[in-house]
């Protein structure tokens, strides 16, 4: 019996993380400055009130510059919260019941940790992962694609106005491979999405554990996040770009530009920034998880 309720609350809290995703995404400031035919509003109202003939004059209404820039203020500091639903409340009441039941049918303390490591790390990277992935797919099923437009600028017939050609992707894998494919860019973007939301749920995780209280391992790293993004966004337009790489939005939705100031890091350092912080998150934790469920 408790197996299956924990299975409901876990996908409980997997299913109302994904939504919360998508809503947040969904309300994205979309940058009319691009172009004056669209006023500045959430991508949601664009999208229902505009007509898709206007996202064909420029290729920065293109679906896949939209999902790379989807990082809005609300959504990196709501991600703490976004990850924690699937793990948080059913751990929080594990470690507070039954913990030495689930302790008793693991090898040692230390399986029991891994467990609880990895469970929640990719509960929570899954779950923020699956509403960015809706979002994407929502976006490319209205928006136009980056391909839908010429390869370099060209006069519209008829007309004294210049159509852009379309943009460059970006991203790692794209330039692995040398391709301007967009499904190599999204998925670049969702592996992104993934290691960083991974990173987050870990921290969080080793914030309960060092305050026992899931309302604290919530409220303090979504009030960093958003004092990170506040503060680096600032310094970032006062030219000192070097901020950029502690800007969450950036760091998740466009490393190439967070790492662009430091000659030599280029995106596939990406992994080592991420894999640095969950690495000493895995150690640190553990050391406090063996103490919390052996005392």
């Amino acid at each position: 019996m408790n197996s299956f309720k924990d299975a409901v609350y876990t996908y409980a809290g997997f299913a109302v993380s994904a939504a919360l995703t998508v809503i947040l995404l969904f309300m994205t400031p979309y940058t009319g400055s691009w172009d004056y035919k669209i006023e500045p509003g959430p991508v949601i109202v664009q999208i229902l009130g505009n007509d898709r003939q206007i996202f064909l004059d420029s290729p920065n209404h293109s679906a896949a510059l939209v999902c790379q820039s989807g990082g809005a203020v609300w959504f990196t500091m709501l991600l703490p919260l976004i990850c924690s639903l699937p793990f948080l409340p059913l751990l929080s009441a594990e470690l507070k019941g039954n913990y030495r039941l689930k302790l008793s049918r693991e090898r040692s303390s230390k399986d029991y940790w891994n467990r609880t490591f990895f469970r929640s790390t990719l509960s929570g990277a899954c779950a923020a992962t699956a509403g960015y992935l809706i979002f994407c797919a929502a976006i490319y099923c209205v928006l136009p694609r980056n391909s839908d437009f010429p390869d370099r600028a060209t006069l519209v017939e008829g007309s004294r106005e210049w159509l852009r050609g379309r943009l460059e992707l970006g991203g790692f894998l794209n330039g692995l491979f040398s391709t301007q494919n967009e499904y190599v860019f999204i998925l670049n973007q969702t592996i992104n999405v993934f290691l960083y939301s991974a990173a987050v749920s870990a921290f969080c995780l080793l914030l309960y554990l060092i305050f026992m209280n899931k309302y604290r391992a919530l409220g303090i790293p979504v009030m960093l996040f958003y004092l990170a993004d506040r503060i680096t966004d600032e310094l970032a337009f006062s030219l000192h770009r070097w901020a950029w790489p502690l800007n969450p939005k950036y760091l998740v939705f466009q490393t190439e530009t967070a790492l662009s100031e430091f000659p030599g890091v280029g995106p596939g350092w990406y992994f080592a920034i991420i894999a640095i912080p969950v690495l000493l998150f895995y150690f640190a934790g553990g050391a406090l998880f063996k103490r919390r469920v052996t005392n």
